[in-house]
């Protein structure tokens, strides 16, 4: 039988082994119960536990831990700035809380009740200013004031002759500022007149100039009318008080500033020129412009009446000249709605290229209606 040297000592170092793997067994167990206790203890107060790199062991709070020491968790309590726990470093800047939001929202401005304040007069040169100051905020708010009309008033008035224009000068009132409008000639209107000795020349019927006999024509046009009326446009009297006086009047409002036109209307056929009422700072001026130099105006009036029972009537207007600024409501009072009547007897040749056909406008008709109501 063979025997081995040194077998007892064999089996004393494996029994030693066992031993030591058993401590070291319990050991794990051990420190397992422990960091099982722990992690317990860190849920139940809202905390993280630290956690043993190596072997477990808890840190010290506050250290940075070193190789193989026990790592933190990174949100650790006090150490996020968002935490309200957490711990402000000595040094570092706080930031400033922001302002609360008003419980009423400033929404419209307010202002003063006294309005607007002027603070540059208008001018019939420039526009002024005016501004108001929000008593919430203070904010000044700022328009503009509208410039002022020219205070017309005539310096020279020299009327157009057969061959030198007429000129029209004015000045402003409150500017001082002139304005200059020149009318164009009339030219010569040419027509056989007769002497009481039955010699008969072709003369201009405005400055008398005669034209050579030899270059004038024999006879006069054929196609001129003589003294026929003209009006302004507007509804016939036929159709607003009855009759069989077909002239035409013209309803108009004179309260408002501006310039209105209106057709001059020869025999109830053709256009011969235009009517123009300018109304400014509660002034109006009337006149008229004819199409063509070759109409020659016997007579001319204006008159204005208060309503279609003073139209009726037929003596209740009231007359006024052409061209001179007149207020009516001098002599019709506070009612701006009047009639206007403008009449003009005058011959003219219905071959004239510069007088054209009359059409009506009812649209226009039913407006000017509208304000005898």
């Amino acid at each position: 039988m063979r025997t081995y040297a040194g077998f007892g000592p064999v089996l004393l170092q494996e029994e030693t082994v066992t031993k030591r793997l058993k401590f070291m067994l319990a050991c794990l167990l051990a420190m397992a119960l422990v960091i099982g206790a722990v992690w317990a203890a860190a849920e139940e107060s809202g905390a993280e536990a630290p956690v043993s790199v190596v072997d477990g062991a808890q840190g010290t709070e506050g250290t940075e831990p070193a190789a193989g020491d026990t790592a933190w968790p990174e949100d650790m309590p006090g150490e996020d700035a968002d935490d309200p726990g957490a711990e402000t470093p000595a040094g570092a800047e706080t930031a400033a809380p922001e302002d609360p939001e008003p419980d009423t929202p400033h929404e419209a401005h307010v202002f003063p009740e006294d309005g607007w304040t002027v603070r540059k007069e208008a001018t019939c040169l420039e526009a002024g200013e005016e501004f108001c100051v929000c008593a919430v905020c203070g904010e000044e708010i700022t328009r503009e004031i509208p410039k002022k009309d020219h205070v017309w008033k005539v310096l020279t008035l020299q009327e157009p002759t057969c061959t030198e224009p007429g000129v029209l000068v004015r000045v402003c009132a409150e500017c001082a500022l002139e304005d200059r409008q020149e009318t164009p000639a009339l030219g010569h209107i040419f027509d056989w007149v007769e002497d009481d000795r039955g010699h008969r020349e072709y003369q201009c019927v405005i400055c008398g100039l005669v034209e050579d006999m030899e270059e004038a024509e024999e006879a006069p046009p054929a196609n001129i009318l003589y003294n026929n009326t003209i009006t302004s446009f507007g509804p016939t009297t036929r159709e607003l008080i009855g009759g069989t006086v077909w002239n035409r009047v013209t309803p108009l409002d004179v309260s408002e500033a501006g310039v209105y036109t209106y057709p001059l209307i020869a025999s109830n056929r053709y256009t011969v020129g235009t009517a123009t009422v300018v109304v400014e700072d509660g002034w109006q001026t009337v006149s008229y412009q004819l199409n063509s130099d070759r109409i020659l105006v016997h007579s001319e009036s204006l008159v204005f009446y208060s309503d279609l029972d003073a139209l009726r009537a037929g003596t209740d207007g009231q007359a006024f000249d052409f061209d001179q600024p007149i207020r009516l409501t001098d002599t019709f009072g506070k009612d701006t709605r009047l009639i206007m009547g403008i009449t003009l007897k005058a011959d003219y040749d219905m071959d004239d290229p510069m007088i054209r056909w009359f059409s009506g406008d009812d649209e226009q008709i039913a407006l000017m209606n509208d304000l005898l109501d």
